[in-house]
C-alpha cells in the first residue's frame, strides 16, 4: 500500500475485483489492517477492471458502501 493511505483519517473503499490479478486477497487484507476506517468492497465475477467488467455490480456495491460510510449518503432506491 502507498505509504500516503497509513496516515489518512477519512473513510476509504478499496473496490476490488473478485478475479484481479492485481491487487490479489493479501491486499486487501493489509489494506483493511490500516484502520478502522477502511473498508473492503470485492465484486463477484469482476477482473482488475472492475466498473467496465462489471458495471451494475460495481455501482451496486460501490453506492451501498458509501451509504454505510457516509452519514447522511442517501441509500440506493431500486
Amino acid at each position: 500500500m502507498p505509504a500516503g493511505v497509513t496516515g489518512l483519517d477519512v473513510p476509504v473503499i478499496l473496490v476490488r475485483g473478485e478475479l484481479s490479478d492485481v491487487i490479489l486477497p493479501p491486499d486487501a487484507e493489509r489494506f483493511l489492517a490500516l484502520g478502522a476506517r477502511t473498508r473492503h468492497v470485492e465484486v463477484p465475477r469482476a477482473r482488475h477492471m472492475v466498473a467496465s467488467n462489471e458495471n451494475d455490480v460495481f455501482l451496486e456495491q460501490f453506492l451501498t458502501a458509501l451509504a454505510d460510510t457516509l452519514p447522511g449518503f442517501p441509500a440506493r432506491s431500486a
